[in-house]
C-alpha cells in the first residue's frame, strides 16, 4: 500500500510490468526454500508458472496477493492488520488465513512489487495485569519482535491508533498507553479506578515504502474477583447451640493475604437473612450474615446434620465471586434418654454377667447369673464421620453384689475364682469389679461354691452303732484312735470277736487277730494283762498253724 503523497509511485505502478519473481530473505531462511525446491523437484524458472500475459487478450492481467492478510477476526486475536498507504484500509480485502505449509510456501516467492510490511512484520504478546489495590498504579512495558535479518530503516515509525481506518488512540479511564516511535516499545499503565477488564492498544507500523501494518495488543485486566479467593473455615457445633462462623480468610495467587480491596458480603439474593434447610433438605433455620464481618450466626436445631450456606462477596470494582459456609451439626446422645432396643443405639449399651455354680452336699448343682448393665454418650457428627463415644459408666452399679452362701450342718461351704481356683472358705462370695484396668465392663469369672463335711471328733470316722445288742461296728478300745472291731454276738450270750486294732500314739504298730473265750470278770492286774498278752501270742502261733493245716 502508498501513502497518497507518493504519486509517482501509484502511477509508476499503473504501468503494465512483466512479472519477476526472486527468492527473498525470510525469517525462514533462503537454504530451506531451496531443499524445499530440491525435494519437491520444483523448478523456480519463471517459464514453469501459467500466470496469464498481457498478450493473451483473453485474459485480463492480475496483480499477484500475497496470502498473508488476516482477517478482523485475525485482528481480534492479536495478529497483525496488512495495510497499504494509510487511509486505504477501506479498500483493502481480506482471505482466508493458510495453513502453515502453504503460509510457508506462499511467503516464498513475492513478486517485486510486494510491499515491505507483508515481507516485514512486527508482533507483540498480551500484557496481563491485576488490578491494583491501592492508589499506585501498575505499569507493563514491551519491545516488538522484529522480523529476522529486516533491513535497517525498513520500518519508519511507530505509533498509537484507535482503529484500522486510522481513528486516535481514545484509552478507557484508568489505562494510559504510549509507545517508542523509533523502537516500538509500548507501555501501559492501569490505575486502581479503570474501568474495563479487557483492551486493545492498536500500534501501527509503518515502513520506507509507505506501506503500513496495524498490531493489536490485547491487554487483560483481572478483577479483584479473579485475584482473590475467599474461604469459610468449617464449623462444627453441638445440637441446640448457637452457631458463629466467623469472617472467611482470602488468598491470592495462592497465598493468604489480609490487604483484600473494600468489599461486602450478602447471600445470594442479596439480603442479609434467609431460610435454608440442611443438607438432608429438613430442619429449617434462618440464618444471617454481617454485612462487613461475613461471619454467620443461627441456631443448631436439635436432629440437623449440615449445612451449606453459599455467601456472594461483592467487590469495590462491581466483580464478585462466592464462598460456601459449611456448618456441621454435632449430636451427642445420652445412654438414659435413647431407646437401648433401638439397633442405632445399640454400640451405647453393654450388659455382663457373672454365674454363681453351687453344688450342693447331694451333688445337685444350680446356676445364678449376676448381671450389669452399662451405658455411654455416642455422638453423630453431621459431616459424616464415624460416630465416637465416651466412657462407660454403670447404669446400676460398677461391682458384680456379693453373694450368701447358705450353710449346711455339718459342713463347711468354700468357693473358689474359676474351675481350677484355690478354695476359700467362706460364707459368701465376695463382690467384684466389673471394669478392666482401661475402665470398660467384661464379664466376671465364674465362680464355684461347695461343701466339705465337718469331722466332728479327732481320729473318729464317725461310723458306729449305738446298740451293743445289735450286729454292728463299734469302737470296743476307748484308747485306741482308729480302732474297728467287728464282732458277733449270739443269742445264749456267748461271743466272738475279731479285733484289728492299730495303736495311734503310745502303743506297736502291730495288729491282733485272737480267738477270745467269753469274759467273767472285769478285775485286771498287771499279770493278768501279762499273761492275756502271752495268750495271744500263743493262740495267734497255734490258730496260724491251724489255718494251715486246714488249708
Amino acid at each position: 500500500m502508498l501513502s497518497r503523497n507518493n504519486w509517482k509511485e501509484q502511477v509508476r505502478q499503473q504501468e503494465p510490468n512483466k512479472q519477476r519473481f526472486t527468492i527473498k530473505k525470510l525469517t525462514i531462511g533462503v537454504a530451506s526454500v531451496l531443499i524445499g525446491f530440491t525435494f519437491m523437484g520444483m523448478s523456480a524458472s519463471a517459464d514453469d508458472q501459467t500466470t496469464p500475459t498481457t498478450s493473451d487478450p483473453a485474459v485480463t492481467p492480475t496483480k499477484v496477493q500475497s496470502n498473508n492478510t488476516p482477517s478482523a477476526q485475525t485482528a481480534q486475536s492479536g495478529q497483525p492488520v496488512q495495510g497499504g498507504a494509510k487511509g486505504d484500509a477501506k479498500t483493502q480485502t481480506s482471505t482466508p488465513a493458510a495453513s502453515p505449509a502453504s503460509y510457508v510456501r506462499l511467503n516464498a516467492l513475492y513478486s517485486d512489487d510486494s510491499t515491505d510490511s507483508n515481507k516485514y512484520q512486527v508482533s507483540y504478546f498480551p500484557m496481563n495485569f491485576n488490578r491494583p489495590t491501592t492508589d499506585t498504579p501498575v505499569t507493563k512495558a514491551q519491545t516488538p519482535m522484529l522480523p529476522y535479518m529486516m533491513p535497517d530503516g525498513t520500518i519508519t515509525g511507530y505509533n498509537l491508533i484507535g482503529d484500522e481506518h486510522g481513528a486516535p488512540f481514545n484509552p478507557p479511564k484508568g489505562l494510559t498507553a504510549s509507545v517508542d516511535s523509533k523502537t516500538g516499545e509500548v507501555t501501559v499503565t492501569v490505575a486502581k479506578d479503570v474501568t474495563t477488564d479487557y483492551f486493545e492498544v492498536i500500534v501501527d507500523v509503518e515502513y520506507q515504502d509507505g506501506s503500513s501494518t496495524a498490531w493489536h495488543v490485547p491487554v487483560h485486566i483481572k478483577n479483584y474477583a479473579d485475584q482473590y479467593i475467599p474461604a469459610y473455615k468449617d464449623t462444627k457445633v453441638a445440637a441446640n447451640s448457637s452457631v458463629n462462623t466467623g469472617s472467611p480468610s482470602f488468598t491470592k495467587d495462592s497465598e493468604a493475604v489480609t490487604d483484600v480491596p473494600g468489599h461486602t458480603y450478602a447471600f445470594k439474593d442479596g439480603t442479609t437473612k434467609m431460610t435454608i434447610n440442611d443438607k438432608n433438605s429438613k430442619n429449617p433455620v434462618t440464618v444471617t450474615i454481617d454485612k462487613t464481618s461475613g461471619a454467620i450466626t443461627f441456631t443448631a436445631p436439635d436432629d440437623a446434620t449440615e449445612y451449606d450456606i453459599p455467601v456472594t462477596v461483592t467487590y469495590e470494582d462491581g466483580s464478585s465471586n462466592t464462598a460456601t459456609a459449611k456448618v456441621f451439626v454435632n449430636k451427642s446422645l445420652d445412654p438414659t434418654k435413647v431407646d437401648p432396643t433401638n439397633p442405632e443405639y445399640k454400640e451405647m449399651f453393654k450388659t455382663v454377667t457373672r454365674d454363681i455354680v453351687t453344688t450342693s452336699v447331694s451333688g445337685q448343682q444350680t446356676t445364678e447369673a449376676q448381671s450389669l448393665d452399662f451405658g455411654r454418650t455416642m455422638t453423630i457428627y453431621g459431616n459424616g464421620d464415624p460416630a465416637t463415644y465416651g466412657k462407660w459408666e454403670a447404669l446400676s452399679a460398677d461391682q458384680f453384689a456379693s453373694k450368701d452362701i447358705t450353710p449346711v450342718d455339718g459342713y463347711t461351704s468354700y468357693y473358689k475364682i474359676g474351675n481350677d481356683g484355690q478354695k476359700v472358705n467362706a460364707a459368701a462370695v465376695p463382690s467384684t469389679s466389673a471394669l478392666d484396668k482401661d475402665g470398660n465392663p467384661v464379664d466376671g469369672t465364674t465362680v464355684y461354691v461347695g461343701y466339705d463335711r465337718n469331722n466332728t471328733t479327732p481320729g473318729d470316722d464317725r461310723n458306729h452303732n449305738t446298740n451293743p445288742g445289735d450286729n454292728g461296728n463299734h469302737n470296743t478300745n476307748p484308747g485306741n484312735n482308729n480302732g474297728i472291731n467287728n464282732g458277733t454276738q449270739n443269742g445264749n450270750g456267748s461271743k466272738t470277736v475279731n479285733t484289728n486294732v492299730t495303736n495311734n500314739g503310745n502303743g506297736d504298730n502291730s495288729q491282733n487277730n485272737k480267738q477270745a473265750l467269753p469274759q467273767t470278770g472285769n478285775t485286771k492286774n498287771d499279770a493278768a494283762v501279762a499273761g492275756l498278752g502271752l495268750a495271744g501270742l500263743l493262740a495267734m502261733l497255734g490258730l496260724g498253724g491251724l489255718k494251715k493245716k486246714r488249708n
